[in-house]
């Protein structure tokens, strides 16, 4: 009766979520929220503060082609969008806070997803979603060009193909793309993301299950980080060509066997 009255309905198979009319725009409603908050937000915030400061003169200097433009320290994600953007004739800064608040609204829609799929109810994922939309640190770092919105927004769509692996027919396909979008969120915040998909690994290996699904279990487990290698190992060539040191990134060997935050 409270699936009813929520215009949501289950199969007799449970992950199976038919989702209509009513249930699309209680899910695009936070989602639409969510960027009219960050559009008035927008207006006045400075689009490159701190860190963005960083993106944005990399940026120009990799898109004028100067000699060390690329930074192995900061964010390389943020600096290519800077230079795709100076080489677009587009401002650099604004380009940056765009990009951070179409990843912010794309945050939303996967709490949205993630609370449907976890407690298979629509009110939840609407709860979830427009707690998302209106938090106040979502919203700041969603004008502010930073590189987070664009990692949180490719980790919690990387969640959301884990958790929707196991129901699916082919499971493995759903941890290669956790995996690649993983992989991918690298590029944003390297260690951060190495964190992440070695726990999102142990999940798949200890899941549902896990004595008599062992085989299907190691193969997610693989699955998630051959596909990870994929974004991670040009991610440590890339350091090596710009630094000389094969790892995640001179902030990270700064903050473990250097002077840390030393260019800051």
């Amino acid at each position: 009766n409270n699936y009813k009255q929520y215009g949501s309905r289950l199969t007799g198979q449970p992950w199976k979520i038919i989702i209509n009319k009513a249930d699309l725009w209680l899910f695009l409603g936070p989602i639409f929220l969510a960027m009219a908050i960050r559009l008035i937000a927008a207006r006045d915030a400075y689009p490159a503060p701190t860190d963005a400061g960083h993106f944005v003169g990399h940026g120009m200097a990799i898109a004028n082609h100067l000699p060390n433009a690329w930074s192995a320290y900061w964010s390389q994600a943020m600096q290519a969008i800077a230079a795709c953007a100076v080489t677009a004739g587009l401002d650099p800064g604004r380009s940056l806070q765009a990009f951070s608040i179409v990843a912010g609204v794309v945050v939303v829609a996967c709490v949205q997803g993630m609370a449907l799929i976890l407690f298979r109810s629509h009110s939840a994922a609407l709860a979830g979603g427009l707690l998302a939309a209106v938090a106040p640190g979502m919203v700041q770092y969603s004008v502010a060009g930073y590189s987070d919105m664009g990692f949180c927004a490719l980790t919690l769509a990387a969640t959301v193909c884990l958790l929707w692996a196991p129901q699916a027919r082919r499971p493995w396909l759903f941890c290669v793309a956790a995996g690649l979008l993983m992989g991918a969120a690298a590029w944003f915040k390297a260690l951060d993301a190495s964190v992440m998909v070695v726990a999102m690994a142990m999940v798949c290996f200890i899941g549902e299950k896990p004595v008599q699904n062992l085989r299907r279990n190691t193969a997610s487990l693989l699955a998630v980080l051959l596909a990870y290698s994929v974004g991670l190992v040009p991610l440590v060539n890339f350091t090596k060509s710009v630094s000389g040191h094969a790892d995640l990134g001179t902030k990270i060997s700064n903050l473990t066997v250097g002077d840390d935050w030393k260019d800051s």
